[in-house]
């Protein structure tokens, strides 16, 4: 029974401290240790490396998380270095394991542009920081992939600034 114990031990080990892995679009780097460095895990946002083709009319987006409630601010600045992040979407995740928007469309004046979409995620631990690479292309997913679900006992909403976790400390500093 002990070894059996160990062995789990082991085996869970690397996921004690990920609070969330994105997943698609591909991360530019992550670094378990680092994510709570803004404005992307301390992974350089001008790498380009990888860049994902992401339709204007909807992209997935999908994330492992291992945080019981963790509040979502999904943002994007244009490629050129300025870090000007604008939100997209504010979600409250509660549960732990895949989680995927199977479309996120944005604005269809975004087509053609390279962008960085930013994920921050809050929660009782902090908050952490994660970065994709991205090309915003016109019409939608052709296809979604297999891997593109959400784990039983996971709940998502659309959250308000008023309702995210930590509301009344943000509500008091300026950021």
């Amino acid at each position: 029974m002990r070894v059996i114990s160990f062995l789990l031990c082991l085996l869970c080990a690397p996921l004690i401290h990920a609070h969330f892995v994105l997943q698609d679009p591909p991360n530019i780097g992550f670094d378990d240790d680092k994510e709570n460095q803004a404005p992307c895990g301390s992974f350089d946002a001008s790498k380009r490396t990888v860049v994902t083709k992401y339709p204007v009319d909807g992209g997935t987006l999908s994330m492992l998380t291992t945080d019981e409630a963790m509040d979502i601010t999904i943002n994007i600045a244009p490629a050129n270095g300025s870090m000007k992040f604008r939100t997209l979407m504010k979600l409250q995740i509660k549960g732990t394991g895949s989680f995927c928007l199977p479309s996120m469309p944005v604005a269809e004046s975004l087509s053609g542009t390279d962008a960085l979409m930013q994920v921050v995620a809050k929660s009782s631990d902090g908050t952490l920081y994660q970065c994709a690479a991205v090309k915003f292309v016109p019409g939608t997913t052709s296809k979604v992939s297999a891997d593109c679900r959400n784990s039983t006992g996971l709940t998502v909403t659309m959250i308000s600034d008023d309702t995210m976790l930590g509301a009344k400390e943000n509500a008091t500093h300026s950021h």
